[in-house]
């Protein structure tokens, strides 16, 4: 298992991790758990689609969870599906954006804006 900073999570071929901004996740209680699956960032249709695949490894359901990804130099964000994660239960999320440019996964949140811990296989 890599280490890990809470809220930011760089991985193989993405580019180096930077702090998000602010606004991305404006609660730091954490109240969730999830392991990433599987992260991956290809150029697609002139731009960048990021997809990420995660597990709930936590005891309760994460609901109405969001992805953060850094792409190039914007932020974007997505729902996961399921919206809400059972415990043990996968989900995944894919967005694109143009320009291309590297991508990172930045955060993970339940609905409320409370930051999930994420860690790797």
């Amino acid at each position: 298992m890599r280490p890990l900073v809470l809220g930011v999570l760089a991985l193989s071929g993405c580019a180096p991790a930077q702090a998000p901004e602010p606004a991305i996740s404006p609660h730091t209680e954490v109240v969730h758990r999830a392991q990433v699956q599987s992260f991956t960032c290809k150029a697609s249709h002139g731009g960048t689609r990021a997809s990420v695949v995660v597990q709930n490894t936590g005891a309760d359901p994460i609901p109405h969870a969001k992805v953060f990804f850094r792409i190039g130099d914007q932020i974007v964000d997505t729902y996961l599906s399921p919206s809400t994660i059972p415990p043990g239960a996968l989900a995944s999320a894919d967005r694109m954006a143009k320009p291309p440019g590297p991508c990172q996964l930045v955060a993970l949140q339940d609905g409320r804006g409370n930051a999930v811990a994420l860690s790797t296989k």
